[in-house]
């Protein structure tokens, strides 16, 4: 089912003109693991975002967001999101963020060890998830609606 809403979402980007997001390369992947290794759990890492990194570097589509390896894109960017929430935001220690929407966060309770979708003013719970690849799931049918 991921793999066919990720082609969906491919198709209406070309439909319209988007440039089409490459795969991320595994030294980019090894940054970002060992990011979390040295910043957040040693032994903390998550294969099914790899594997959805694996088929393309991130997610910008209609309003939600999945962070990507590139440094470049301050605003996307795994490392420099999670600096950004974990750092500025003290009360946001207890996760890791993979992405957002304009009103959610989409990431992992790392004490409760669950993926979760807060909302984005008030960092409310909304919902839980079974897996990255659920919330994944979850979040691409919402955006093609």
């Amino acid at each position: 089912m991921l793999e066919n809403l990720l082609c969906e979402v491919k198709k209406i980007e070309s439909a319209v003109g988007y440039e089409i997001v490459a795969p991320a390369h595994k030294i980019e992947i090894d940054r970002l693991k060992d990011w979390t290794f040295s910043h957040i759990k040693n032994d903390l890492w998550f294969s099914e975002y790899e594997d959805f990194l694996k088929l393309r570097n991130g997610l910008d589509f209609d309003g939600f967001i999945i962070y990507c390896t590139n440094p470049e894109d301050e605003n996307n960017d795994f490392i420099i999101a999670n600096s950004v929430w974990r750092n500025e935001y003290k009360e946001n220690g207890n996760y890791l963020f993979f992405g957002e929407s304009g009103i959610s966060w989409f990431v992992f309770d790392i004490t409760l060890e669950r993926f979760v979708e807060l909302d984005k003013p008030s960092g409310d719970f909304i919902k839980s998830y079974d897996s990255f690849n659920h919330m994944l799931i979850n979040i691409l049918k919402r955006a093609i609606g």
